[in-house]
């Protein structure tokens, strides 16, 4: 019984496989009038498809495309709108800011998808019983598709340190700047030359940002939102409110940095204190057992070699 389920099973995988094979040919074969209608339509104009280009891509670009384009289609209609949001924050925050939501949440259903479906098949050469089998790969197949929303998750949430790491050097080298005499724009531009790495990428996405016509309240905001930092949105704040109540820049920029190296000390501090306390799992359960077997272990010799010529 679980031989024709398994044969069921693997029929209708390789009929979804011959399906999208079929859609795949019929979608390059059809490239010709889908320029034609898009040009009597006139939403715009498109190079024509060079049939050779198409089929230089690999075989599994060309098969595995019009499944990817299916279900970011389909997350960018089923997904809601906070759910795809979230995303694309983290996506931002990781400085993935050229894939969109849509794109990640398909990647995320084809990786599951896939890695359920090559679980099946070892569970069942392993002999394992077929509800059992599908069971456990597609907690497999969760498991992975959470994996790779974790691995994405602590990307961005590494990148946050490396900018929280350079942001009170890069403080006081823009209070220099100012200091100075340097523009504000260029000041910035001099930091991220100095201090290359993420905060460089944001720093230089804000200043193209104002170069393309965006005012610098704008692009400052958006450097807060996608950083997400509260240090740096202190700053921009700062700025932005010195813009508008015509104070001193450079004065505001010092008092920024101060608090910023205020607050990374107390940081630094608040880790070694609980420093001791990470320590202790390692220590007693690790540590302390190899310590005993090392100075309790002759003792222990001992006295079992003294009870048994005692019983002797």
């Amino acid at each position: 019984m679980i031989k024709d389920y398994s044969l069921i099973l693997i029929s209708g995988f390789t009929f979804f496989l011959i399906v999208m094979l079929i859609n795949s040919i019929y979608q390059i074969a059809s490239f010709r009038r889908k320029q034609i209608l898009d040009r009597l339509r006139g939403v715009e104009t498109k190079r024509p498809v060079d049939q050779e280009e198409v089929f230089d891509k690999p075989f599994l670009q060309r098969l595995i495309g019009p499944l990817a384009n299916f279900l970011k289609n389909g997350s960018s209609k089923l997904a809601p709108k906070a759910m795809q949001q979230a995303v694309q924050n983290r996506l931002i925050r990781a400085g993935k800011t050229g894939i969109k939501a849509t794109d990640f949440i398909a990647f995320l259903v084809i990786i599951s998808t896939l890695i359920a479906v090559v679980s099946w098949f070892l569970l069942s050469l392993l002999g394992t019983e077929f509800l059992k089998a599908i069971l456990h790969s597609m907690l497999i197949g969760f498991l992975g598709g959470f994996v790779s929303w974790f691995s994405l998750g602590r990307s961005a949430t590494q990148r946050q340190e490396q900018i929280r790491k350079r942001l009170p050097d890069a403080m006081d080298l823009l209070v220099i700047s100012v200091e100075a005499g340097l523009a504000f724009d260029m000041a910035l531009q001099k930091v991220a030359q100095q201090f290359p790495g993420p905060l460089a990428e944001e720093f230089n996405k804000t200043l193209h940002e104002m170069k393309m016509g965006m005012s610098r309240k704008e692009a400052l905001k958006g450097l807060g939102r996608r950083v997400d930092i509260e240090e740096l949105k202190g700053m921009v704040s700062a700025v932005i409110q010195s813009d508008q109540l015509g104070s001193s820049l450079a004065g505001v920029l010092r008092m920024q940095g101060d608090l910023i190296r205020t607050k990374r000390q107390q940081q630094i501090e608040e880790r070694a204190m609980k420093a001791p306390i990470k320590m202790l799992f390692p220590l007693v359960f690790f540590i302390f057992p190899s310590m005993f077997v090392v100075l309790l272990g002759p003792a222990f010799i001992n006295i079992m070699r003294v009870l048994g010529d005692m019983g002797k």
